[in-house]
């Protein structure tokens, strides 16, 4: 996520005070910067979003082997022809289907037939109710992860809600917020990331209650295997259960 505001909008709001405003502005670049400020404060592409559109460009050319089919004893594999990269296997058996293979593994038990279980959402996903069914305990952890851009979102707007009853000088707190915060962020994980915020401050700016922030999303790796399990059995249902 880009944080270059336009530095009227840092400044606290009835000064003015900005370290790099111009001393005159015309009314349309005031309306472009206005703009371009309202993309760099909205959140960066949805995670489900960006899952979805990346794996529908990755397995555009995918086909399906049925390995096995013998009532809800199954091994279908999904791949491009000529390469492994972006295969997996579904394997179901009575309660179970795992996903395994170039993306994530996880085993999910619910239902005695595991195909009709994920199909009843039909080809959407629910990663939230799918996340409940896996078997794996660090697994089930695991599906969510710190969010780059959730955490800079949460940075910004706090910060940006402070200008009103802190009385220091705003541009200058945010150029010291960016160097010592929002430009580590790539580095850090869940925990460094919560460290660093509330170590900061600034001539009275400061962060309080940032655990209550919520700054996981879904993880990328996992939201993939979902969309292949959607995927797979909605082709095998296709194919082998017209």
């Amino acid at each position: 996520m880009s944080i270059d505001f336009v530095p009227e909008l840092i400044a606290r709001p009835g000064t003015r005070r900005a370290t790099h405003a111009k001393p005159t502005m015309t009314a349309e670049r005031r309306a472009m910067l206005r703009r371009i400020t309202r993309r760099h404060l909205s959140h960066a592409e949805p995670a489900e979003q960006y899952a979805a559109r990346q794996f529908a460009a990755a397995t555009r050319d995918h086909e399906m082997t049925v390995l096995h089919d013998d009532g809800v004893y199954r091994h279908v594999r999904f791949a491009k022809p000529g390469t492994g990269m972006w295969s997996w296997t579904l394997t179901t058996w009575p309660g179970h289907l795992c996903i395994d293979g170039d993306l994530e593994s996880f085993t999910f038990a619910r239902e005695h037939d595991m195909f009709e279980f994920f199909a009843y959402d039909g080809a959407r996903i629910n990663p939230h109710y799918w996340a409940e069914k896996i078997t794996n305990d660090a697994a089930r952890r695991g599906t969510h992860t710190f969010s780059e851009s959730k955490a800079v979102s949460a940075v910004v707007q706090d910060f940006l809600a402070q200008r009103h009853y802190v009385d220091g000088p705003a541009a200058d707190a945010w150029l010291d917020l960016r160097n010592q915060v929002i430009d580590e962020i790539h580095s850090y994980d869940s925990s460094l990331f919560h460290e660093a915020v509330n170590r900061w401050n600034y001539d009275g700016y400061h962060f309080t209650e940032t655990y209550e922030w919520d700054v996981s999303d879904w993880d990328h790796h996992y939201l993939i295997a979902c969309h292949a399990i959607a995927w797979g059995i909605a082709r095998y249902r296709k194919v082998v259960q017209p």
